[in-house]
């Protein structure tokens, strides 16, 4: 027997000499503890908190093997095979993922749906996270109203009846009534119109930061602004294979919440943006944005979106 073959027959012998003795052996023969290998499987959550309705992409990294998906309690939460859980009812249950023998589990507390005006009959939508910056050309006292206000769900500062604030042109504002420092006005809202996507982008998940720093540039937003709006809404779109996204005219907008100043702005912007998430991409017509508007004089800047199911 040649010096190759008794170096292959001394290797087998020490492979089968560990097998035999539960050994664990090295990485650099190319086979690693299963043991080690299952300590890298990990969940992107361990616990969540959704609203009925809500929607969350759990993801599991760390293997390449299958992964099979259940709810404890399939009234409060489901969940499909590509790990997307939607929240049905309020309560709590249990999300497990289980990839060979190993399980990983995620706590979901499910809370109840916004209560709404009982008078608005239809569909419902919930307008998140509405932020409204001011910027005037000189220090301006001025009041801000909303055209609806019995749609508000919540707002900063407590809207009562209207917001008293003193702004400044680097977009600080001083709430009147508290003596507040603040940097927007914030509210949220929930609307009886469903507003159909017939035109949008189709945009992966993974894709989306780079999307909205074009788009929203296009509609007129800076990059502070705009950083704002993806920092709160990037979380939500990520974690979904694709999104089907459309901007709301400005028409579509005013007459969803009307806006009211005690002082005229010369310049509005106001960007909203609604999404669907998808499993897979869909053919649909682009949406054509309209051209970037020129800030002339006080300018009123305001951003808000809605998820759809």
């Amino acid at each position: 027997m040649n010096r190759i073959g008794k170096l292959a027959v001394a290797l087998c012998l020490v492979l089968a000499a560990c097998v035999a003795l539960g050994c664990a052996l090295p990485a650099r023969f190319g086979i690693v503890d299963s043991a080690s290998a299952a300590s890298g499987v990990k969940l992107n959550k361990t616990r969540a908190t959704l609203d009925v309705g809500d929607t969350l992409r759990l993801k599991v990294s760390g293997t390449k093997r299958w992964v099979t998906w259940s709810s404890s309690n399939k009234c409060v939460a489901k969940v499909n095979r590509h790990g997307r859980v939607t929240a049905l009812e309020p309560g709590t249950t249990k999300i497990t993922a289980r990839v060979g023998a190993k399980k990983l589990t995620c706590r979901i507390t499910v809370n109840s749906p916004v209560i709404v005006d009982p008078t608005i009959i239809g569909p419902v939508i919930v307008m998140k996270k509405p932020i409204l910056y001011l910027y005037p050309e000189e220090e301006t006292e001025l009041t801000v109203k909303l055209g609806r206000p019995e749609a508000i769900t919540a707002s900063y500062p407590a809207y009562g009846d209207g917001w008293r604030v003193s702004a400044r042109p680097d977009g600080t504002l001083t709430d009147l009534d508290s003596g507040r420092s603040l940097y927007a006005l914030y509210w949220e809202g929930a609307f009886d119109v469903t507003p159909a996507i017939d035109e949008g982008f189709v945009v992966a998940g993974q894709d989306t930061a780079a999307f909205l720093e074009e788009k929203l540039a296009a509609l007129g937003l800076t990059e502070r602004e705009a950083e704002e709006f993806i920092v709160y809404w990037l979380p939500n779109l990520q974690q979904n294979p694709y999104n089907l996204i459309r901007f709301e005219r400005m028409e579509e907008i005013d007459a969803a919440m009307p806006l009211a100043f005690s002082v005229e702005p010369e310049t509005r912007i106001r960007v909203f943006m609604v999404y669907r998430p998808l499993e897979e991409a869909v053919e649909i017509p682009e949406q054509v944005l309209p051209e970037t508007p020129v800030r002339r004089g006080f300018t009123v800047v305001e951003w808000g979106g809605s998820e759809l199911n």
